[in-house]
């Protein structure tokens, strides 16, 4: 049997699938159950309506206004475990409360240096690398 349990301060990748004005669910190919709080997000951010998705409002150069930096839903995020919740599931649910409740729940940060969308942090070249990656994974599969 294999067991996933991070640890608190642990840094890891996961995808965007959700984005509210509470925060951002995250997942990990085999867990779904991540969110990081609004709070927790890079300071500044702003929740757009519209679009129901957050972005970092980065400052750059003085007089030019800040770059508008996306965490909208597939992009690839590095948070930081800030809490692991756990919760005792009665073992006679019935396939509607399986579907809802959860045993572990991860609470995160993305507020912090090399926090955030991975595409912030990397260079083009970088970017390029894993770029040609994902084309190799799609023509293998």
């Amino acid at each position: 049997m294999i067991v996933f349990r991070p640890f608190v301060d642990e840094v890891i990748e996961a995808k965007v699938i959700g984005s509210s004005r509470q925060g951002l669910s995250l997942s990990i190919e085999f867990f779904e159950d991540i969110f990081v709080p609004a709070e927790k997000l890079p300071e500044p951010h702003v929740f757009e309506e519209d679009g129901q998705v957050w972005y970092w409002e980065y400052a750059q150069e003085e007089g030019e206004p800040p770059a508008k930096l996306f965490m909208d839903p597939g992009k690839i995020v590095r948070f930081r475990t800030t809490e692991l919740i756990f919760k005792d599931l009665k073992p006679d649910l019935t396939m509607e409360e399986q579907k809802t409740e959860r045993s572990m729940q991860i609470r995160g940060t993305m507020a912090g240096t090399g926090l955030g969308c991975i595409g912030w942090w990397t260079s083009e070249e970088d970017e390029e690398e894993v770029e040609d990656e994902d084309q190799e994974e799609k023509v293998e599969s």
